[in-house]
């Protein structure tokens, strides 16, 4: 018994947190006037006295921009891999199964955060194209490296047991 509640607090746990703060990302906290707010006071936290209407390299507008639409990638890789990690339950091959729950799961919370987005926030935050592609690319990420990392850690496994295997001594008849 203890042992399935602890499995769900190191697998579940984690994914249900995470959905929980992009759902309210998905709301008024992470409007586009409370991104501005925040890269602001990180810019002046790290460089005192620096103003958004200084001329610069990178303006805030663009440095606003940028982190939202990085945010979408992070937000929804995030979200697949812990769904991967979830249905993988520390398994050591891969399990199809867990890449096709990490799409569903992404596909399903890309449509609660539209209904946030349209009905929850005020109207204040808005739907585009821009952002489902962004999301796309997050999942892609994980739908392309999971492959691979379990493809590199069965590599390792086979190296490991070969090399096991070379530093045992033979039996000598």
């Amino acid at each position: 018994m203890h042992r399935a509640i602890l499995r769900v607090l190191v697998y579940a746990f984690p994914l249900i947190l995470w959905l929980m703060l992009a759902a309210l990302a998905a709301t008024e906290l992470g409007s586009y006037a409370r991104t501005w707010d925040l890269l602001h006071d990180v810019c002046n936290t790290l460089e005192p006295g620096y103003e958004h209407n200084d001329v610069g390299i990178i303006s805030y507008y663009q440095l606003t921009s940028i982190t939202r639409k990085l945010a979408h990638v992070v937000v929804y890789s995030v979200l697949a891999l812990l769904t991967v990690r979830l249905c993988q339950a520390g398994r050591p091959a891969l399990r199809p199964l867990s890449l096709v729950a990490a799409l569903l799961v992404s596909v399903a919370f890309l449509g609660v955060e539209v209904y946030l987005r349209l009905n929850v926030s005020e109207k204040t935050r808005h739907v585009r194209l821009e952002q489902f592609v962004l999301d796309g690319i997050g999942v892609g990420f994980v739908m392309l490296g999971t492959p691979l990392y379990f493809l590199l850690k069965a590599l390792e496994r086979w190296l490991l047991t070969e090399i096991r295997s070379e530093e045992q001594p033979e039996s000598e008849p």
